[in-house]
């Protein structure tokens, strides 16, 4: 592949995690909204919630398989279809089933594009490929920030919420123009598929997955609640909700802008653990402090950013042979975690209330950073240690 072509195949990648993120970060922004609508509870929410994971559980390594296949490229530009396409009907739901049904479409599309994108950036032969995937993974950060902005104001204005995902339908199809001349990774799936290549070092890759899960359910239910939160324990507005959930996520997008130059300086798995601790300590400190302590939560999203794509990339680097198969896995599992822990929120919820529900996601920080520190120990292993300084130079 050409420089120019690995470059524009980067934009057409940032582009893309930009129209998701804006796209996505409105399912937190309407959980309100769905629960009048539709006359649900938050059950039913994390019912809808955790079905989308599973979904993006299966996608996630079905998709993995036709990269390796069919190469990036294809799946890229089939997910996008099928998520601005499902976007646009789920805009005519009138009931609960029939957003549910259409929420799924909307995540098998989703699943094909984030596993297209975080298995062609390995790929591509491009130079810090840790800064390349932390900026990546900023779009969606920024993405995320710039929506719960609009979508609040419009919200607060009175623009009816089918009106939000005509809009997010438009914006892929806007997307799929910029993805169409993209050139995908040459010769992939073909060196990297790792069919015949055993994976090694299952004990510390399977402490990884874990670790990630933890930690992207805490993104992602912050994410999921932090506006129902917010509206449920302190009163507030929808839109006044939806500026500190903006916070939160320009604090993460800036993370993760800063993040893949750090990670550069420092190492990447050093900065996860530290940023990690960060997160944890901020976000308890946050909770325990009630409303003034609410900036506390939202700044400690700073310290989420850099973790997961900076994580993606070691890992590759770990497992250069099976990286595609790897990375599927990981995103399989992940998603499996986070299907369980978005269906135990939506329940507790209604069990014990959203305040001390929300409690659990510093609890997902803790356990993260606890397994992150016993992959730690794995990587002190001269074979392993050897390998993450490779990678950390290459990075």
């Amino acid at each position: 592949m050409k420089n120019s072509q690995a470059k524009y195949a980067v934009f057409a990648s940032f582009t893309t995690m930009l129209v998701m993120a804006m796209s996505y970060a409105i399912r937190g922004m309407l959980v309100p909204t769905f629960k009048e609508v539709f006359t649900i509870g938050n059950s039913e929410i994390g019912w809808l919630i955790s079905t989308t994971t599973i979904v993006t559980m299966l996608f996630s390594y079905g998709g993995s398989m036709m990269c390796m296949r069919y190469g990036q490229k294809p799946i890229l530009i089939i997910g996008t279809l099928v998520s601005g396409l499902s976007y646009y009907l789920t805009s005519f739901a009138n009931s609960y089933t029939a957003l549910f049904v259409g929420y799924i479409g909307i995540t098998i599309g989703a699943a094909s594009v984030i596993i297209a994108m975080n298995t062609m950036i390995p790929l591509l032969q491009i130079q810090a490929q840790t800064l390349i995937m932390n900026l990546l993974h900023f779009f969606f950060g920024f993405g995320v920030t710039l929506s719960q902005s609009v979508s609040g104001y419009l919200l607060s204005i009175g623009t009816h919420w089918r009106m939000l995902f005509v809009i997010s339908a438009a914006l892929y199809v806007v997307n799929l123009l910029i993805i169409l001349p993209m050139r995908g990774p040459s010769g992939t799936g073909k060196v990297r598929k790792g069919k015949s290549t055993p994976i090694p070092h299952k004990g510390m890759l399977a402490f990884i997955i874990l670790a990630i899960g933890f930690y992207v359910s805490a993104e992602l239910q912050t994410g999921n609640w932090f506006v129902n939160y917010l509206k449920d324990t302190y009163g507030y507005a929808e839109s006044t909700a939806a500026s500190f959930s903006a916070m939160f996520f320009g604090c993460f997008a800036l993370g993760r802008l800063l993040g893949g130059f750090i990670s550069q300086k420092y190492g990447p798995f050093k900065c996860v653990l530290i940023s990690i601790s960060i997160a944890v300590t901020l976000y308890t400190a946050g909770l325990m402090l009630g409303e003034p302590g609410l900036y506390l939560v939202s700044f400690s999203g700073a310290f989420f950013g850099l973790i997961y794509p900076t994580m993606l990339v070691v890992t590759a680097s770990l497992y250069p042979n099976t990286s595609v198969k790897v990375i599927g896995i990981l995103s399989t599992i992940t998603n499996l975690v986070t299907f369980i822990t978005g269906l135990l929120m939506g329940y507790m919820n209604d069990w014990i209330g959203t305040s001390l529900t929300f409690w659990m996601i510093p609890g997902f920080l803790l356990a993260s950073l606890s397994l992150f520190l016993v992959v730690a120990k794995y990587m002190k292993q001269p074979e392993i240690s050897e390998i993450i300084e490779k990678a950390a130079q290459s990075a």
